[in-house]
């Protein structure tokens, strides 16, 4: 028999924080507060990209988007030189398992280490017979110990899923509540029947928009006009489960898109003839499956329904057509930033970036520690390598462990690098990039010299509602510095565009800066 714990990591997609551990509160969560009565909270961890494929590409990592190269909804895949959570488990004699949903489709790469990787459509929810069945592999013991298990839960992203009898005030006053209630109750089932005697982990992959409002004169209205999309409307609750399970289902939709973005990263301003006619072919397949899921959906018949998108779709094959690049990946950032608007991906604002994180397990952890300071997601990982003393393998880490400071039960806030692409993938379109240091943040579009700056005093408008970029110059241009100077020392993942000196100066500085 091993001595190593058994390890299952439960990751709610779009898991708000303050939802999940904040003080007022309206959704029951009383499952949820049992596990962090017997392990230790951080209700201050920060993700540096509130899309799901990085995010998670993060989380599993320890690494940066950069570094990983998972940047965006769809189009590359992870580093050859990434080393994931399941690797360097399995490398400690771990069985690794996966149940996978939403847009982490394997062609990205995240299953990689994981001996099996079920990836579901959305559609399968807990209260679906995916929920029982997987009860019933831990019940049967179909999990060869040690195990480690990922379980990814959608129902928290939208569209929301409230079960009937979770549908009232009692349970959350907005539909997001409820429907992190009832998921609570189905953890309840899945924690008693796994036990205490294993470490469990539980976290979201990022945050989400629940009715905040960016500021007027921000980068969200100053993209959204530069891109020709409305002004967002009052209900942002609107379904994406075409979209989401269009990523799932066509592959070729990863291959087009990072066709178009490779173009312009090599400088070419046109598609070549002998790359268009190919382009054309998978756009056509990709809208073949698209209008196949809309009318089995029953929204296909309408002639209005999603003409928006059909708009834009026509647009895009006809810029393939013409073989113009700029102009398609335009738009493909523009059906990327609409489907995302006031929900997750597009700025960095608290509510989009930080998470939960609960980790328990008997004799590890101090039970009921709460630990306030601020950490990063890509910590994690090697959080866990040390509280294990695993072998880490050949990898490398961006993040570093917090492990000594849940022992000691105090530590420093820790610098967060923050970006958002929208749902996308291009650096030079749309690009929000920021840091948050001691309860300040800055957040700015590299790439557009037009653009607002935008500068929050977290400590006294948690809700960044006041920009002071304005009245603050010099902080905002400190922070502005930093945030540059990372993804400097970040940029293109495994090369990189500066020479080895120049890496290593700007290493020693993140370093020592609290970054690295």
């Amino acid at each position: 028999m091993s001595d190593k714990p058994n390890i299952i990591l439960l990751a709610v997609d779009c898991l708000r924080s303050d939802r999940a551990l904040g003080a007022g509160r309206s959704g029951r969560t009383p499952n949820i507060d049992a596990l962090a009565a017997r392990g230790a909270s951080l209700p201050n961890v920060f993700v540096e990209n509130s899309i799901t494929p990085p995010a998670f590409a993060s989380l599993l990592t320890g690494r940066y988007a950069a570094r990983h190269g998972v940047r965006g909804m769809v189009g590359q895949r992870l580093a050859s030189s990434a080393t994931t959570m399941a690797e360097v488990l399995a490398g400690n004699g771990y069985h690794t398992y996966a149940e996978a949903t939403g847009p982490l489709h394997p062609i990205l790469g995240l299953d990689r280490g994981f001996e099996r990787y079920d990836y579901r459509l959305q559609s399968r929810y807990y209260f679906t017979p995916w929920g029982d069945q997987l009860l019933s592999r831990f019940k049967n013991r179909e999990f060869t110990p040690p195990y480690f298990v990922l379980v990814h839960f959608w129902e928290a992203h939208v569209p929301v899923q409230v079960r009937p009898e979770y549908d009232s005030a009692a349970f959350g006053a907005a539909p997001y509540d409820r429907a992190l209630s009832g998921l609570d109750a189905y953890l309840g089932r899945l924690l008693e029947t796994v036990g205490e005697d294993n470490l469990v982990i539980l976290t979201g992959d990022h945050g989400e928009c629940l009715g905040e409002r960016p500021p007027p004169r921000t980068l969200l209205p100053y993209f959204l006009n530069k891109l020709g999309l409305p002004p967002a409307g009052p209900d942002p609750m609107r379904s994406i489960d075409d979209v989401t399970e269009l990523v799932a289902r066509q592959p070729l939709l990863h291959h087009f898109t990072e066709e178009i973005a490779g173009a312009l990263r090599r400088g070419e301003a046109r598609i070549s003839l002998g790359r268009r006619w190919p382009l054309l072919g998978k756009m056509l397949r990709i809208g073949w499956t698209r209008y196949s899921i809309q009318s089995r959906n029953g929204r296909f018949l309408k002639i209005f329904a999603n003409l928006e998108q059909k708009i834009t779709d026509t647009r895009l094959l006809l810029a393939v057509l013409g073989g113009r690049t700029s102009t398609a990946q335009r738009l493909l950032i523009r059906n990327s930033l609409r489907e995302h608007v006031l929900q997750h991906g597009y700025h960095i604002y608290d509510y989009l970036q930080r998470v939960p994180v609960i980790m328990a397990k008997r004799g590890l952890f101090r039970p009921g520690a709460r630990f306030e300071a601020e950490m990063r997601q890509v910590d994690l990982l090697p959080t866990l390598i040390d509280a294990l003393a695993l072998n880490p393998g050949p990898g490398s880490f961006d993040g570093l462990s917090f492990f000594p400071e849940l022992s000691r039960g105090r530590g420093e806030n820790r610098p967060a690098f923050l970006e958002a692409r929208g749902g996308a993938q291009a650096d030079d379109m749309f690009l929000i990039r920021g840091v948050r240091r001691d309860r300040k943040k800055v957040a700015f579009a590299p790439f557009e010299p037009g653009a607002p700056l935008e500068f929050y005093d977290l400590k006294d408008d948690p809700a960044e509602t006041a920009n002071l970029a304005g009245r603050e110059g010099g902080a905002a241009a400190a922070l502005r510095e930093e945030a540059e100077a990372i993804a400097s020392a970040l940029s293109d993942g495994d090369g990189g565009r500066l020479s080895p000196r120049e890496n290593l100066e700007i290493i020693d500085r993140l370093r020592s800066l609290g970054y690295l």
